[in-house]
């Protein structure tokens, strides 16, 4: 009949008829020592998967070889964490914020920051908050007028210029531990005034932010080979599909 099934009796055994499961972890330490003690007991060689831009990997401790493929259902992953720090620099990242709020967050984050000028010099957080805090925007209209014969022309122009009463910073550098494992870094925001609206909106926004991504996942891959380096676990760069 279509409703026919074939059950396993595995659970009437005391015992598995074979080890599976998944450890999941959030800590390089942990995912490394399981994976190496487990590889050891089991007398197999398994691969670790690294995937470095999604900063997570995978270890499969049964997935067998071409002539004897194993089950998959063995594995070890690690997924490393954004720390708070990071998860606010990259919400903050190109946001569109009123003064109020950008100070507000500055100051919330003010032991991660130091400003400086275009040139490099070092700006005090007292100097810098100050000149976002007195932002002005200046507008200026000037009128072209013409008459000929048989015509009249009018043209118009409209400035408009944000300005402080203290000079503006270029860049916020923001330092902090962007994953879990992953070294400190410095991240730097240039800082804009966009206007067109009542009042200025500040823009933040990290430079280089695509080789700061490369640099974080190669230095995740590298700590990885390096903890794996004369142990049963083989290194691979990329993910793993077992299918069905």
């Amino acid at each position: 009949p279509a409703s026919t099934k074939i059950e396993s009796l595995e659970v009437m055994s005391p015992n598995r008829y074979r080890f599976r499961g998944t450890f999941s972890t959030q800590s390089i330490p942990d995912f490394v020592r399981y994976a190496r003690e487990t590889a050891e007991r089991a007398e197999v060689v398994a691969p670790c998967f690294i995937d470095a831009n999604a900063m997570a990997a995978t270890a499969i401790f049964n997935l067998g070889s071409l002539d004897s493929p194993g089950h998959c259902d063995h594995r070890a992953i690690l997924k490393l964490p954004m720390t708070a720090a990071m998860q606010s620099l990259v919400k903050m990242n190109e946001s569109s914020l009123s003064q109020t709020n950008c100070i507000d967050w500055l100051q919330d984050w003010l032991p991660n920051i130091h400003f400086a000028d275009h040139d490099g010099t070092e700006r005090s957080p007292a100097s810098a908050l100050n000149a976002l805090r007195n932002i002005q925007i200046e507008s200026k209209r000037s009128e072209e007028y013409g008459k000929e014969s048989l015509s009249e022309k009018r043209s118009s122009m409209e400035s408009i210029e944000a300005k402080s009463t203290l000079k503006l910073p270029d860049f916020a550098h923001f330092t902090c531990v962007p994953y879990e494992g992953i070294g400190e870094r410095s991240f730097p925001l240039r800082i804009s005034v966009i206007l067109g609206g009542a009042d200025p909106v500040i823009k933040m926004r990290i430079v280089g932010k695509e080789a700061l991504e490369e640099a974080m996942a190669g230095e995740f891959r590298n700590e990885l080979k390096f903890q794996f380096s004369e142990t049963q676990i083989q290194v691979f760069i990329g993910s793993f599909d077992c299918g069905k």
